[in-house]
This record gives C-alpha cells, structure tokens and sequence, in this order.
C-alpha cells in the first residue's frame, strides 16, 4: 500500500518564513551601528577622566556593545597600567560605556638600594618614586633585597606596612623603618629608635613603646626630675631593653 505524502498547509509554511523573517531581522538590528559604541562616560577617582585616560578606551568605539565583553578588557588594561586597582565598565545600551577607574593609593614609599617605589596597601608595588614624600611612611629594605614594578615587595617589607600602620593607629610619629638583615624592623624617630621583632606581635611592642615614650616624657615634665631623653629601645626581649641620656 502506497502511502500519501502529506504537504504542509500554506498556513505553516508562512509561520516559518514570518520565524525567519523576524530572527534575520533581529540579528541584523542587534548587529547594526545602532548599537555601535559612540560614548563614554568616565570617572577616576571620583572627578571625571582626563583625555589621558580616555584614550585607553578609544580602541572600543564602533564596537558592538552587546558582544564587547567588559570584564575581559578591564582584565587587560590592569595588566597594562599596574597603577590602576581597579576599571570598572558597564553597558548602557544602546551606545554608551560607563567608566569608573580606581587608582592605587602609596601606602608606603620602599626603598630598595638606589631606587624608590610606592607600594599600596598589600604591598604592591606600582609606581617609582621621583621625589620622597614626607607625609607617606618610608620602609628602607636590606640591602640584599629586590623590587619589581607589577610584583609584591618581600614579605619582610609587608610586616614592616603592617608596623607602619599599627605606628600610625597609635599616634606614634616616625620617620623611616628600616629592616634589617635577621628580618627585624628598626623604628626611627624623633630623637629615638626602637628595634622590634617581626615575629613577636606588633600589636605588644607597640603599646610598650607608647609607655616607654610616654613614661620619658613625664620624666621630662617633672619639677623634681633630670630632664631624660630616650635613644634606643629594644623591643625583641619579653622585658624592652632602654638606653637612655640624662639632659
């Protein structure tokens, strides 16, 4: 028995070709310069970007923003300028990037043989130093450690930001830290240093010194008293040991 071949109704076969018509259609809208990138809006920091900036994005425009994948260019661009933290882009459809870029912020100035680097608060090292800043905290490496622009400073260099910043919390002004060959950190100040131990905890040493300073100005202040001016302390021993000079 021959069967009959059924032919689809004249109905079904237009559906299709409206399906067709309708996805070709789309297609060629979504991939249009209607969704072209033609602007940016671009902050860093805060303020609105220079044209500086701006230029590191220009290679996006006349780009489709739908197939543009945003996450991958900021992974880019953050390995080219190391001094960024963070590029942060979103789509506003149908042709604008929004931009919000984040620099790194010295936490420390690193000073490592005859060179100076800022380094953020991880230890980061983003950016040479063409002129030391007082107001930022200065860390002065061994002399047989390295630096390089786009990696960590040593671990010794990461416990001394660590002391810095425990300093700073307690209102201990300093002028440099210094680490040492075994790894210790020497603390200069005003008039005074203190040696402390990078495996003892900060936090202790720290709160001695406060005492220790504190307890020579009074001595100072007193009526009665010879006028005592700390040196040097040394904060490794479980009992600090003091030098200090009568004035």
């Amino acid at each position: 028995m021959i069967k009959k071949r059924r032919f689809k109704s004249p109905r079904v076969l237009l559906e299709y070709l409206l399906i067709f018509i309708i996805l070709s259609a789309s297609i060629y809208f979504v991939r249009s310069d209607f969704f072209s990138i033609r602007f940016f809006d671009c902050k860093k920091d805060g303020f609105i970007c220079l044209s500086s900036d701006l230029v590191l994005f220009n290679s996006l425009l006349a780009k489709n923003i739908i197939f543009t994948d945003t996450n991958k260019i900021s992974e880019s661009l953050l390995l080219k300028k190391i001094q960024f933290k963070q590029i942060i882009i979103k789509k506003k459809l149908p042709n604008r990037l929004s931009i919000d870029i984040i620099s790194r912020k010295p936490a420390a100035q690193y000073l490592v043989k005859n060179e100076a680097y800022f380094i953020d608060e991880t230890g980061f090292i983003f950016s040479p130093v063409y002129q030391i800043k007082e107001k930022i905290p200065t860390i002065i490496a061994w002399e047989l450690e390295s630096a390089i622009l786009g990696n960590h400073a040593s671990s010794n260099a990461q416990k001394a930001l660590k002391l810095a910043g425990i300093l700073d919390y307690a209102y201990l002004p300093f002028k440099t830290l210094t680490i040492t060959k075994n790894g210790d950190i020497l603390v200069s100040g005003s008039g005074w240093e203190a040696l402390t131990s990078s495996n003892k905890n900060f936090d202790q040493q720290v709160s001695s010194l406060q005492l220790i300073l504190r307890s020579s100005t009074i001595a100072q202040d007193g009526v009665d008293s010879n006028k005592v001016r700390v040196q040097k302390i040394d904060l490794r021993f479980e009992k600090p040991v003091v030098s200090s000079i009568y004035e």
